[in-house]
C-alpha cells in the first residue's frame, strides 16, 4: 500500500469518530482539512492505480541461496532442491526468489534436458502468475507448449492450460476458462492412462477437478462443484493436495450460505494452519471478514481487517479488498474514508480490466492461440509431405517389384527353354554314345573271336578261313562304323572343348581317359585297349577324378560337364577355379 492508504488505515485503526468531537469549529475543520486532503490523494493516485500493482523482483540470489544451489548442483541433486525450495518458498510467499531460482538453473539445464527445462518453465509461470505479471506467464507458457514432448510429460501442458484456465477464471470469462480446462482434460482422455510419471498424472486430475469446481461455484450448481471436490480428492497425494480441498468447501459453503458450516471449516482446519500457502490465506481471510460481515459480526470483521496482512493478497484480489475496506467503514459511521476505498476500488478494478483486455488481447490471441494455430497447420503440412512422400515410395516400390518379377519371368522362361534344349542335346549325345558303344561292343568280340582263333591249335589255312567266316558273318560293316564315327565326332568334338575349358590342366592321356570314361568303357576293356595293367587304369582313373575336383563319380561328373548350358558352364568353371585356388594354397 502507499502512504496515503496506510495513513487512513492508521486513522481507521485509531477509529477516529467525528460524532465525539465537542468543538463544532474543530469538527468542520477536520471535515474540510481531511475531504481536500482525500480528494488530492485520489487525484494523484489514479494515475498510479491505472496500473496494476506487481510485486517487485529483486534480480539475482542472496549469496546464501546461490551457494546452496551450486552445492547441490556438485552434489547432483541440483532438481530435487529445486523442487522442494519453490514449495517452501510458494508457502513463504516469496514468488521473486522463486524466479530467480528458475532463471539460475534455466541458464545451467542442456537443451536435450526437457524433463526439467518444462518443470522449471510450469514453476515460474506460476510464480509470475500469482504475481500478476501475465505476459511473463504466458511466455513461461509458450514456450513449454513450443517444447515437443514425450507422452510421459505431456501432463506439464495440461498444467499449463489449467493456469490460463484460471486466468480467465479470475475475470469471469466462463467462455475462455471453459475452453482451456477442455484442452486440459483432452490430454488426459488422450494420454492420462501413461503410468511412467504417476505423480505427475494425478496432480493434472486433481488440479482437472479441483478447477472444474470453481467453475461450477462460478456458476452457483453448488451440487456439481461438491461432486468435483469429492473426484479431487481421489487423486489427492499430498497435504498441499488436501488443503487445497478444504479451501474450496469452505468458499463453496460460504457462497452457498451456509455459514456455520464455513465458520467451521475456517476455524477447524485453516485459521491456525501454517502449511496453506502465503496468497492464499490472504484470499481466504478476506472471504472470511465478508462471512462476518454477512452474519452481522462487525467487531470481528474489524478485528480480522486489521491481522490481514497487505502483501497476502493477490493482485487480482486487491480491489475486493478495497471494497472489503470500504463496506467496513461505512458500516462503522466513516463515510469519507468509505468513499476513498471506493474510489481505489473503482480504479484498479478498471486498470485491472484494462490490462486483462492489453494481456489477452497481446498474449493469448496474437502470440499464443495464432501461434499454436499456426504451428497446427505447420504439422498437418509437413504430415501431408510424410503421407505424399510414403505414398510415392510405396509407388515406386510396387514398380521396382513388378519389374524384378517381369524379369525374373523372363529369365525363368529362358531357362527352361535352355533346359529343354539342354535335355534334347543331352538325348542326341546319348543316343550317339550309345550307338559309339555298340559298335565297340561288336568289334570288341570281333577282336576276342579273331584272338580265339589265332590262338588256337588249327593250321594257318584254317585259321585264315575262320577269320574270314567270321568277318562274314559280321552284321556289322565298315561303313556304320563311320557312320557313327562321324555323327559322333561333333558330340566328342563338344565335349572335349568344355573339358578343357572347365579344366585347362589335363594332360593329353588324362583328356583319352575322360573321353573313354563319358563312353561307359569299363576299366577292364580300357586295360585291353591301351595294353596296360587293371591297376595302371584305376590309378588313372583316381589322378583323373582328383584333378578334376569333384565329389560326384568320374562318369556322374563327365555327363554333367558335356550336357551343361553355357550359364551352368560358367559356374562349374568357377566352382573348379575355387577348388584350384584352394588346393594350391
Amino acid at each position: 500500500m502507499d502512504t496515503t492508504e496506510q495513513t487512513a488505515m492508521k486513522e481507521a485503526e485509531r477509529g477516529i469518530d467525528f460524532n465525539r468531537t465537542n468543538n463544532p469549529c474543530l469538527r468542520l475543520c477536520i471535515i474540510i482539512i481531511i475531504t481536500l486532503w482525500i480528494s488530492m490523494s485520489c487525484f494523484y493516485s489514479s494515475a498510479d492505480d491505472n496500473k496494476p500493482v506487481n510485486v517487485t523482483i529483486h534480480e539475482g540470489l542472496s549469496k546464501e541461496l546461490e551457494d546452496s544451489l551450486i552445492k547441490a548442483e556438485k552434489e547432483g541433486k541440483l532438481i530435487q532442491y529445486y523442487a522442494r525450495k519453490e514449495e517452501k518458498l510458494r508457502d513463504e510467499g516469496k514468488y521473486g526468489d522463486i524466479i530467480n531460482i528458475s532463471n539460475w538453473i534455466e541458464k545451467r539445464l542442456p537443451k536435450k534436458d526437457i524433463t526439467n527445462i518444462t518443470l522449471v518453465y510450469e514453476l515460474r509461470s506460476s510464480a509470475y502468475y500469482l504475481i500478476g505479471d501475465y505476459e511473463a506467464m504466458f511466455d513461461d507458457i509458450e514456450k513449454s507448449l513450443d517444447i515437443p514432448k514425450d507422452k510421459n510429460l505431456l501432463f506439464r501442458d495440461g498444467i499449463l492450460y489449467l493456469w490460463i484456465m484460471d486466468f480467465h477464471l479470475t475475470f469471469k470469462r466462463l467462455d475462455l476458462a471453459q475452453k482451456y480446462l477442455d484442452k486440459a482434460k483432452k490430454i488426459v482422455s488422450d494420454h492420462g492412462t501413461i503410468l511412467d510419471n504417476e505423480y505427475g498424472w494425478k496432480d493434472l486430475n486433481y488440479l482437472i477437478h479441483l478447477m472444474q469446481g470453481q467453475f461450477y461455484r462460478f456458476q452457483k450448481d453448488w451440487e456439481a462443484a461438491n461432486s468435483e471436490y469429492i473426484q479431487a480428492e481421489k487423486y489427492s497425494i499430498s497435504k498441499r493436495h488436501k488443503e487445497g480441498i478444504i479451501t474450496q468447501k469452505f468458499f463453496l459453503y460460504k457462497d452457498k450460505g451456509e455459514y456455520e458450516v464455513a465458520d467451521s471449516i475456517y476455524h477447524v482446519y485453516i485459521l491456525n494452519n501454517s502449511h496453506i500457502p502465503f496468497l492464499e490465506i490472504g484470499n481466504i481471510r478476506m472471504e472470511y471478514i465478508h462471512l462476518l460481515l454477512l452474519t452481522g459480526k462487525f467487531e470481528d470483521a474489524k478485528t480480522e481487517l486489521k491481522r490481514l496482512h497487505p502483501d497476502s493478497i493477490h493482485i487480482s484480489d486487491v480491489p475486493n479488498l478495497y471494497a472489503l475496506t470500504s463496506d467496513i467503514f461505512e458500516i462503522d459511521g466513516k463515510p469519507t474514508l468509505a468513499y476513498y476505498y471506493l474510489q481505489k476500488y473503482i480504479h484498479l478494478k478498471d486498470s485491472l480490466e484494462t490490462e486483462y483486455k492489453r494481456t489477452y488481447t497481446k498474449q493469448a490471441t496474437d502470440r499464443f492461440e495464432t501461434r499454436q494455430i499456426k504451428k497446427s497447420l505447420e504439422r498437418e503440412r509437413l504430415e501431408n509431405i510424410r503421407n505424399i512422400t510414403l505414398i510415392g515410395v510405396l509407388i515406386i516400390v510396387l514398380i521396382g517389384i513388378g519389374i524384378l518379377l517381369i524379369i525374373i519371368i523372363r529369365l525363368h522362361k529362358k531357362r527352361k527353354h535352355e533346359q529343354a534344349i539342354t535335355e534334347n542335346n543331352l538325348g542326341n549325345r546319348n543316343a550317339a554314345l550309345s550307338s559309339a558303344t555298340m559298335v565297340a561292343d561288336n568289334y570288341k568280340n570281333i577282336y576276342q573271336d579273331i584272338k580265339e582263333i589265332l590262338n588256337s591249335e588249327e593250321s594257318t589255312t584254317k585259321k585264315l578261313t575262320d577269320i574270314s567266316m567270321r568277318l562274314k558273318d559280321s552284321s556289322i560293316s565298315i561303313e556304320p562304323l563311320h557312320h557313327v564315327n562321324n555323327s559322333n565326332e561333333e558330340v566328342m568334338q563338344e565335349f572335349m572343348d568344355k573339358l578343357r575349358y572347365i579344366h585347362p590342366n589335363l594332360t593329353n592321356a588324362e583328356m583319352r581317359m575322360a573321353q573313354l570314361v563319358l563312353m561307359n568303357i569299363s576299366n577292364k576293356d580300357i586295360a585291353e585297349l591301351q595294353n596296360r595293367s587293371l591297376g595302371t587304369i584305376k590309378n588313372q582313373k583316381y589322378s583323373l577324378r582328383k584333378k578334376l575336383g569333384t565329389d560326384l563319380p568320374t562318369e556322374v561328373y563327365l555327363k554333367q560337364l558335356s550336357a551343361a548350358s553355357p550359364s551352368e558352364l560358367e559356374e562349374l568353371a568357377i566352382i573348379a577355379q575355387k577348388n584350384v585356388s584352394n588346393d594350391s594354397n
